[in-house]
């Protein structure tokens, strides 16, 4: 069963090459089937074998490729049973439409096997690069833990107190490692099973100034530069959790590559809120503005998990915008109803009250 499987899913895959001949060989099989059709009289009947290259070119090419192919053996079929039988006009038409329509269905249904093989091996590819890289990343401080707790017991009372201490300290970063890990993976996952933004009113500019103050907490020495608004420019429905979570990303990001300054900046607009956080660092090699918001993709070895761009990037596409690196910062672009607005429109007649962008 797994080799049919996969032998399926990897027909889905040829090359534009192979598709083309695969659709021309399966073209002309519909006018052999048609001649022989015709050759065999009606003592034989060669129906069911119009099927077949119609379900080929579905597979092997695509869902079009079986509707087209369908019209033409439909007709070749008609042709066929028109040249065999005497019958009127309005018999032939009938009888092309019926076997255009029983084509097509069965066109259908091999099209949605196929979409459904196709994310069911994307779905396994996914889950074997989360397995595997949750296990690479958990070894190291595993292993340090693990060492940690060794000296720790095989020292005991002998140890010193700066031992003890220093120890310790190793045992609590490692430990603050996994938890970050862990939760990085879990957000993840809820962010796949398709997790629900809850939107409300919020004030950005607060949100923001609230992850720049634990920022500087974390990165003593980073000069951490903001612009904000002076004034609030009203709440906007936005998910804080998720716009929380960006931002922290981001400035986590930052002052890993900051050689001495992170600038954060914010700009509204009557329908998109847009965050700009950038660094003094080197900046992203040219031609991996892209892959550095990929899943598992760390480009440095400054202690990042490769989870936190691409968890930015689930984030702002739940939200129904973007994330992406140009002229030397991270940009964040989410579309914002201005709570105000949000009220005049849910007082206009035939819209009911508390009814939400994106709430169906």
């Amino acid at each position: 069963m797994t080799w049919r499987f996969d032998s399926i899913v990897a027909a889905t895959r040829l090359s534009v090459r192979a598709r083309v001949l695969i659709l021309v060989l399966a073209s002309v099989a519909v006018v052999l089937i048609g001649a022989a059709d015709y050759a065999a009289g009606v003592a034989l009947s060669l129906s069911v074998f119009y099927f077949i290259p119609v379900a080929v070119a579905t597979i092997g090419v695509s869902r079009r490729a079986g509707v087209a192919l369908s019209a033409a053996a439909a007709v070749a079929w008609t042709v066929a049973d028109t040249i065999k039988i005497d019958a009127s006009a309005a018999t032939d038409v009938s009888n092309a439409l019926f076997r255009f329509g029983a084509l097509t269905f069965v066109v259908v249904l091999l099209a949605a096997l196929r979409r459904a093989l196709r994310e069911a091996q994307a779905s396994e590819r996914r889950s074997k690069e989360f397995l595997a890289y949750a296990a690479h990343q958990l070894r190291t401080p595993l292993a340090g833990l693990r060492a940690s707790a060794e000296a720790l017991v095989l020292t005991g009372a002998a140890a010193s107190p700066d031992e003890r201490e220093r120890v310790a300290s190793n045992l609590m970063i490692e430990a603050d490692r996994i938890g970050r890990l862990v939760r990085s993976l879990l957000r993840l996952a809820r962010l796949d099973a398709g997790d629900d933004l809850q939107r409300l009113p919020c004030n950005p500019e607060a949100l923001v100034e609230a992850e720049l103050q634990r920022a500087e907490i974390l990165a003593p020495g980073i000069d951490f530069r903001h612009t904000l608004p002076p004034e609030p420019a009203g709440a906007l429905l936005l998910d804080p959790t998720a716009v929380s979570e960006i931002v922290a990303n981001l400035l986590d990001n930052a002052r890993r590559h900051a050689t001495g300054r992170v600038e954060v900046s914010l700009e509204r607009s009557p329908a998109a809120l847009r965050i700009f956080v950038r660094d003094d660092g080197p900046g992203l090699p040219a031609g991996a503005e892209h892959r550095a918001f990929d899943r598992f993709v760390s480009m440095d070895g400054r202690g990042g998990s490769g989870l936190g761009l691409s968890i930015c990037r689930s984030l702002a596409e739940a939200h129904g915008g973007t994330v992406d690196y140009r002229d030397r910062a991270s940009v964040v672009v989410l579309p914002a109803l201005a709570v105000d607005a949000e009220a005049r429109r849910t007082a206009e007649p035939g819209v009911p009250a508390g009814h939400r962008p994106g709430s169906g």
